[in-house]
């Protein structure tokens, strides 16, 4: 398995729209992926810190309650300085001051097929 990707990754999914959070889970599980859930940006901080888990990736939503997404990729980082992160948003990029315009993004609403692709490039390094 590679370093930094490829199917058997590990993904940390954080949304909280529960229905929205398992249809992405679901599908990336079907494509192979290790999948791990989490509701809001604490409970996956609480995920993050357990070395146990492969975190190759955080699939994460922008707008959550219980953190700001500044504050909550800067304390990831501190986790998990080496996984990629996909940020999702129902909201365009321009409407994300901080976010760097090579940083991997998804805009909702989005079909599976844009979320594979959008995993694979982040895994690869790609935006």
């Amino acid at each position: 398995m590679d370093d930094h990707g490829g199917k058997g990754a590990g993904i940390l999914v954080v949304d909280d729209d529960a229905s929205l959070r398992g249809m992405m889970a679901e599908h990336l599980r079907e494509l192979g992926y290790a999948v791990v859930e989490a509701p809001d940006p604490v409970a996956a901080l609480d995920i993050a810190a357990d070395a146990s888990r492969r975190v190759d990736l955080v699939v994460t939503d922008l707008v959550m309650p219980k953190m700001s997404a500044p504050h909550f990729v800067e304390r990831l980082r501190e986790l998990r300085p080496k996984a990629a992160i996909l940020r999702v948003s129902g909201y365009p990029r321009h409407h994300h001051p901080r976010l760097s315009s090579d940083a991997p993004f998804l805009q909702k609403p989005f079909t599976l097929e844009a979320l594979e692709q959008a995993v694979k490039q982040a895994l690869a390094g790609t935006s």
